[in-house]
């Protein structure tokens, strides 16, 4: 009778160890989804970003070709000649820094979106991670603990009829 019980304990704990596996499986696999939903949402900030940076580039190339052509107006309104001497190095001066400005931003967008898209790698990873090995690891694990449970019963309730049957107490 006592092996009964025994036994009914040894299941009971592999049955437990069979549930905390499935929950700790379910925990990864919610935290992998997690991280995929902040992959998809680091390469939408990085699609925004980009697109908001070539806005930001349209709109200065917009105002350089605004500015050159008003002080282009303005010299050729007060007579000077523009194609040669200072008229000419105001406006070169004027279209470097537009220019030095358009190729920052450029610079900028792109890094920032390079750093957004790099996020969203490392949170695949990490999903992938999460999804396809760790939550799988403790399947696996909580069937091995479950079965060495079994197994280490199994003998222990052989080992007590043994004894049982020789004459020992059991």
């Amino acid at each position: 009778m006592s092996g009964l019980f025994k036994g009914a304990g040894y299941v009971a704990q592999a049955t437990s160890q069979m549930q905390q596996a499935e929950i700790n499986a379910a925990q990864a696999k919610v935290t992998g989804q997690g991280y995929q939903a902040s992959a998809v949402l680091a390469e939408q900030e990085a699609e925004a970003i980009g697109k908001s940076g070539a806005y930001e580039e349209a709109k200065l190339l917009r105002e350089k070709k605004q500015i050159l052509g008003k002080q282009r107006a303005a010299y050729a309104k007060s007579g000077v000649r523009f194609d040669e001497g200072s008229p000419l190095e105001v406006m070169a001066d004027s279209a470097t820094g537009y220019e030095m400005d358009i190729s920052a931003k450029r610079y900028n967008v792109a890094t920032t979106v390079a750093q957004k898209e790099y996020k969203a790698t490392y949170y695949k990873s990490l999903s992938g991670y999460y999804q396809n090995i760790l939550a799988p690891a403790y399947r696996r694990a909580g069937r091995y603990g479950a079965t060495a449970t079994l197994l280490t019963g199994a003998g222990d309730i052989f080992s007590d009829m043994e004894k049982t049957a020789s004459g020992g107490v059991g």
